[in-house]
């Protein structure tokens, strides 16, 4: 099981990794379903941070400025996903977002 674990860490280390920031209120369905999107498949080399529309999300915005700007788009939970300091466009539809992380 070490090494297993081992590998997981070399991969994470040497390979570019994938931040899943989820903006949105932890009480909507979509932010469940989302998340739910998010946890279909294991990727080793993912980060996901969860981005609350209230005072934690400020917080955690002090914390790490690059989330600051990420929100919510029309009251949806929305998915940024980033890799090597660019992000592509956000996603509200878990379906979508399933997909783009295949």
């Amino acid at each position: 099981m070490a090494f297993t674990q081992f590998l997981n860490f070399l991969d994470f280390y040497l390979g570019p990794s994938l931040e899943v920031i989820l903006a949105g209120d932890p009480r909507w369905d979509s932010s469940r379903a989302m998340t739910a999107a998010i946890q279909q498949k294991f990727h080793p080399n993912k980060i996901f941070i969860f981005r609350a529309e209230d005072d934690t999300g400020k917080r955690l915005a002090a914390l790490c400025p690059f989330v600051e700007g990420m929100k919510s788009v029309g009251g949806r939970a929305t998915a940024y996903l980033c890799q090597g300091y660019s992000c592509r466009t956000p996603l509200t539809d878990p379906a979508a977002l399933e997909e783009a992380l295949k």
